[in-house]
């Protein structure tokens, strides 16, 4: 999933600079464009709040929401499965979602990993 289409989904202007996009950060009061994505890595970074990230660290910051929550209104939203590398913070989300509903992390993991096209049910 491109990050600059899921940006531009919520509605945020972007305007292509060449090897980036540049537009006014949604996540805060900003007043030039100082909210940049570079093409060359699918990420997002705002030199005025500090914000940076994926697709989902983006949708998690803009909608004020969870992990969980973000992967699923992705892959609802845009019609596909979410393939992303799972970074390392990304472990403490899904402990903390465990916490919260008492589903065994293994399962969660792998429920996760079926929503995202990883894997088969099965």
């Amino acid at each position: 999933m491109n990050i600059i289409d899921v940006i531009k989904g919520e509605g945020i202007e972007m305007y292509d600079k060449g090897g980036y996009w540049a537009g006014k950060c949604p996540l805060h009061e900003d007043t030039s464009p100082s909210f940049v994505v570079y093409k060359n890595d699918d990420k997002y970074r705002c030199f005025g709040c500090g914000s940076k990230g994926d697709a989902i660290d983006f949708i998690r910051e803009l909608k004020k929401w969870g992990f969980d929550r973000a992967v699923a209104y992705l892959g609802l939203k845009h019609k596909k499965s979410l393939t992303f590398v799972p970074y390392p913070a990304r472990v403490i989300d899904i402990i903390a979602l465990q916490e919260k509903s008492g589903v065994p992390v293994k399962k969660i993991y792998k429920e996760l990993l079926i929503a995202m096209g990883w894997i088969k049910n099965g």
